[in-house]
């Protein structure tokens, strides 16, 4: 199925399955690490997936799970980075563009990609 995205709108594309998650793109910081990442699944396609997906993104995240309920502000500029990807996760894409996915990364939270890349 080809689809020309030029003319369509941002949820459009959003449900075709494409995410983007830009360098820097910030967490909220007033809200809970889950509050950002149930942010990530604002699409009515997504929501019925959201428990699902929590579990896989605690499950490639570890620390993301153990601090669950600490305010996104008070958390590291890598640990913001992880949020910010963990939230575009959150959709569910097919297709997830990521501009420098290793800024501000640790080497453990690197070792999340092979389980990402496997998940569909």
């Amino acid at each position: 199925m080809r689809h020309n995205s030029s003319a369509a709108t941002t949820e459009q594309i959003v449900d075709l399955g494409i995410r983007a998650r830009a360098r820097g793109a910030a967490a909220f910081p007033a809200l809970e690490r889950r509050g950002n990442l149930l942010l990530g699944a604002f699409r009515p396609r997504r929501r019925a997936k959201i428990k699902s997906n929590l579990d896989f993104c605690y499950e490639a995240f570890p620390r993301l799970a153990e601090r669950r309920k600490q305010l996104a502000g008070s958390m590291s500029g890598g640990e913001q980075q992880m949020l910010a990807l963990v939230r575009a996760l959150m959709l569910d894409p097919k297709i997830l563009l990521v501009d420098e996915p290793s800024v501000g990364a640790r080497a453990r939270s690197s070792s999340a990609a092979p389980s990402i890349r496997s998940r569909n």
